[in-house]
Order: C-alpha cells, then structure tokens, then sequence
C-alpha cells in the first residue's frame, strides 16, 4: 500500500511554506543534482548552497519531489508534492553547502512530467523562507537494462554461438530503450569484468526485439567455461550499463526453454514492497518429456546457480508427460530483502543429457521497496483513569530510505481497524525525542478526556522517502 498524504510531516517547515512570510529574505544561490538522469534503487545527491541575512542564520534547507507545477511545497495541503526531507547542518569543510541523498524511488510518477522535478527552498532561524523564485532540477526517469537470460552453443563448426535477451523491467524481454549488448569470456568465473584478465567479445548484433547475438571463434589459451553479457542503455553516462549475466558453454544446442515469464504483486501490479507476496510466472518448453521447474534468489546476481551461495524457493514437477508447460512461484518479498533482487528460473527435461537437460537461467528482476515500521511502542500509562485528559505514546521508528512522516495516526474507538472516523481523535504534538529519520524516537499524545471506560486502541502507520506507507501499528490501552 502505498501513500503520498500523510496527515503528520516530520518537520513544520513544509506546512509553513504555503503561507511565507517576506519579513527578511534568506536565499537558495544555486541547486544542482548529480546526475541528468537516474533509474529505479539508485542514489541520488541534490545540492543547494543556501546564505541568510545578517542577524540570522540558515534553519534548514527543504527538499521535495514538485508534482504540479505551483512553485510551492503543498506536501501537506493538497497530497500532491512529496517530502524529501530537510537539512539543518550545512556539508562538512562548508558553510553554506547543503547536501541530502535520497534513493530513487519507483513510485515517483511525474504525473503529466517528462521527467521527476525536485524543489529546494530555506528557512532562517527567523522563521522566514525565501522571497526569491523557487529553485528547481530535474532528472529524466530511465528504465535499468537487464540480461534475462543468454545461451553460449556451439555451431558445430568450432565456432560459438552467443545470445542475450534484454528486458528493462526485469521481468519481460524487449529491446525498447536498450542500446545493446555487449559479451565477455569471464576467465576466473566471478561475473565481473577484469581488464588484462578477460576477454572482450564485443558488442551483439541486434537480431530482433530484445535479441543479441554474436559469433566468436575460440582462441588458443581461452577458458571457455563462463560467457558474460552485460545491457547499456543509448546513454554517454558511465552507469548506463546494467548488471552482468553469466552462463556456462552448453554440450548441443537443443536445450529445454524458459520461454516466457511474468511478474506481478498481490493486486496484479509491478510496484512492489517487502510486506507483500509476488507472483513469479515462467511457461517451458523442451525437445523431450518435461520434468520440472526450479526457482531460486539468485544472491550474487550472476545468473547462474551457485552451491552454499544461492538459496532454492521452489522444486516444481511436471506430473505428467509433456513438453510444454507452465509453473508459478507466490514468494513473500520480505524473503529476499531490500532494493533489486533476483530470482532465477531454469527447467529440467528427462533426455538424460547431463547438463544439457538443463535450461540457461532465466533472471527476473525485482525492486523490492522496503516498508518503514515502528517498534518498542509504549502508552504512557496503559492504563488511565476515567477523566484523563491525554495520553502519551513513544515508539521508534524505522526505515532504509528514511520515515518521511505519520500516514495516520489515531484513537480506534470502535476497533475496526479502519481509518479515522468521527469522534477518532488523531494524534498531536510530535515531538522527536532523537535525531535522524532512518531509526529515531518519536512521541505522540493523544487527547481522550470524553471516552468511557474500556479498552481502545491507538493505530498509526507510516511513510517512508520513497512513497512507501508501512503496516498498521495497533497499540492497546485501557480506561478504568
């Protein structure tokens, strides 16, 4: 589930910024962003140098995704810009440097945009912000280039045959939006390109959508163990290649297939978080009778199995004759961690071949978006007595892109667990008992002078950096 309206941001600043007051000006002199363009998991640094007036100093430099083009933060009155967060000290060796690194986050849809467009503005320890126009950046979203799969099969004539199958959601083969391939012979088997130690096979010819392929002919003194492909997107920038994908040489060139895969989440959707489950589907095919699918985290990403390395998911058996077929994986994401993961697929026919009766891995690709969530939640007291005014609650909050704020937080009355509704007091007074956004303590009170006794409940949820809101914390307390 996912948020971009929380009812509590972590910092007043981006309330107070619909309503600015001009009384002194300090001012943004410049804001730069690292890089033109970015996709997906990767980190991203804004930068904006910041100066106030004589008789004040800079309070914080705040940063946020711009949805509508309005110029001002409404992070928390019309639910349409995001928080990024603000920052108070300026960058080491600096005074009036302010830098702050957010992870790129799949849920940052530009709306009608072309690209994700981040405001900056500052507040001095006035109280005043900028009179100056808004500062803006933007970076162009760009999909990750990924291998899928590749074969490495000999001709017959002495030479080999090489084939990369690209995707760019990790999930299904396409050539749009990739610039190529280009192949290596990995001669110690780490998936890593050596200069000095590899082999450089060059760049694919493109033979239809998402295909690459190419023909070596063996040298004398090569290891012809484990072929390397790696996609690049049409870019000049140095990241524009995505990560290496290895297979091993096969005997013949008549393997079974993993012919087509799908990736959805549990509403059959592609945005993907650790709180949910991920349906991984693959159909086969194979030249003899089917004998099954196995499903494995692929943990050092290198698409291939690997013993003590690796961890197996699923052993899928045909049950019957066949040479076609299909096999599904439900997977609990919380399961493989946080940020790409991989998972591999390859099928198994009955020919007896050794090896060659096994299919080349087919690789999915998934961003795995972590939830913020609370621990160590304390009502102070959990237990009151009848007229007591208001209740304190203290937790701890969590996440690895940093909570951006509360979604909701409330007394539930009648215990239905839904969200707030009349007479549902919400929480108040947050007040940050540690510093930082990644792990912190955080404390509420909430206002129950009109309830009778009982036993209620306090519900709050929160949101993370990435416009990811986090499982339901219920909290009990009683009035006696």
């Amino acid at each position: 589930m996912r948020s971009s309206h929380p009812s509590h941001c972590p910092h007043d600043f981006f309330a107070a910024l619909e309503a600015r007051q001009y009384l002194s000006n300090p001012t943004i002199v410049d804001f730069t962003v690292d890089t033109p363009d970015a996709y997906p998991g990767k980190v991203i640094t804004l930068t904006a140098h910041a100066t106030a007036p004589a008789g004040a100093g800079v309070r914080a430099v705040v940063f946020w995704i711009e949805n509508n083009d309005d110029a001002l933060n409404q992070f928390v009155l019309n639910s349409f810009d995001q928080s990024l967060g603000d920052v108070r000290t300026p960058d080491n060796g600096t005074t009036d440097r302010y830098s702050i690194q957010v992870r790129v986050g799949a849920s940052w849809q530009p709306f009608w945009h072309t690209s994700t467009k981040f405001g900056v503005d500052v507040v001095d320890t006035n109280g005043n912000f900028s009179q100056s126009p808004i500062h803006f950046v933007s970076i162009d979203a760009k999909q990750k280039p990924f291998v899928q799969r590749m074969f490495a099969e000999p001709t017959g004539g002495g030479d080999i045959h090489l084939y990369a199958f690209t995707s760019v959601d990790g999930a299904t083969v396409t050539g749009n939006g990739i610039g190529g391939v280009t192949f290596f012979l990995d001669q110690n088997g780490n998936n890593q390109w050596d200069a000095g130690t590899d082999i450089d096979l060059g760049v694919g010819t493109n033979t239809s959508a998402g295909v690459y392929e190419k023909t070596i002919t063996p040298q004398g003194g090569w290891n012809l163990t484990w072929f390397t492909a790696s996609a690049f997107d049409a870019r000049a920038s140095g990241d524009r290649f995505g990560p290496n994908h290895s297979t091993v040489l096969r005997g013949d060139a008549t393997p079974p297939v993993v012919a087509l895969t799908s990736l959805s989440d549990g509403n059959g959707g592609n945005y993907f978080t650790s709180d949910e489950t991920a349906r991984f589907y693959v159909q086969y095919s194979a030249p003899a009778t089917m004998l099954g699918a196995t499903f494995f985290h692929d943990r050092n990403q290198n698409g291939l199995w690997d013993a003590g390395i690796d961890t197996p998911l699923l052993q899928y058996f045909s049950g019957f004759p066949t040479t076609t077929g299909y096999a599904d994986l439900f997977q609990a994401l919380g399961q493989l961690g946080h940020g790409w993961q991989s998972v591999g697929i390859a099928v198994h026919d009955a020919s007896g071949r050794g090896d060659d009766s096994w299919s080349a891995v087919m690789t999915v690709w998934i961003n795995v978006n972590n939830t913020p969530w609370v621990t160590n939640p304390v009502v102070a007291p959990s237990s009151i007595p009848l007229g007591t005014q208001t209740i304190d609650l203290t937790f701890d909050v969590h996440d690895d892109d940093g909570v951006q704020g509360i979604t909701q937080s409330f007394v539930d009355i009648n215990g239905n667990g839904g969200y707030a509704e009349t007479g549902e007091t919400h929480g108040t007074n947050l007040t940050y008992l540690t510093p930082g956004q990644k792990n912190a303590t955080w404390r509420l009170t909430f206002y129950v002078g009109d309830l009778p006794r009982g036993t209620y409940a306090i519900d709050i949820w929160l949101t993370d950096y990435v416009d990811v809101r986090g499982p339901r914390m219920v909290v009990p307390f009683s009035i006696v």
